[in-house]
């Protein structure tokens, strides 16, 4: 090996685990590229919990079509047309990857939605963000998040202009919910936020 390549021995080791989550699930059409990610900020980031996923272009595999795989089809974010529509949906036109926090437990825990993305400008998970780094966690690494928590998420309902989305794990899978009986700026103890940041 190179310098060079000994200096991107963990992203391409990552690459081929998500290249083989893809796989396990049969969606072999989503090719995951290497990141563009040295050892050192690796072993940085790792330093502050988090994690390198991979989000692939809406065109190459939507939200719904990841969920069916996952036996998730019959989720309410798949097939409930009429909350569906309430949803602010976030599609990419080309993959991307992310760094994610992957504590166990939501980080940020009291903090309010409104401080976060407004005062703090954190840029908390989307809902397409967060199923992927709930399962691939789960599938991967054998670790599943938010357990005994929940997460903000910052897909908001336009028509309702009254909440956030906030997701965690149930009996091995997602939970997503209407926020809406809960004011953005409402704090409760199990619920916080996390956050995901685009590889440049």
């Amino acid at each position: 090996m190179t310098k060079v390549q000994d200096a991107f021995v963990l992203a391409w080791k990552r690459q081929r685990e998500i290249q083989g989550f893809f796989n396990k699930h049969g969606l072999e059409r989503v090719v995951v590229p290497p990141p563009s990610v040295s050892d050192e900020e690796f072993k940085i980031r790792w330093g502050k919990i988090q994690k390198l996923f991979f989000r692939p272009a809406t065109k190459d595999l939507s939200y719904e079509d990841f969920m069916k795989a996952l036996g998730q089809g019959n989720h309410w974010t798949v097939v409930d047309k009429e909350e569906r529509v309430k949803i602010v949906w976030e599609p990419c036109e080309q993959g991307y990857w992310f760094w994610a926090d992957v504590q166990c437990k939501s980080p940020r825990l009291r903090n309010f939605w409104n401080k976060m993305i407004q005062e703090l400008k954190l840029n908390l998970f989307c809902l397409e963000e967060y199923v992927i780094v709930f399962y691939m966690s789960k599938v991967i690494s054998g670790v599943e998040i938010d357990v005994s928590t929940c997460t903000w998420l910052r897909n908001v309902q336009p028509r309702e202009c009254r909440g956030a989305l906030t997701a965690g794990g149930c009996n091995g899978d997602i939970r997503v919910y209407d926020s809406s009986f809960t004011p953005p700026s409402f704090s409760i103890f199990r619920l916080g936020g996390r956050v995901a940041e685009v590889v440049k």
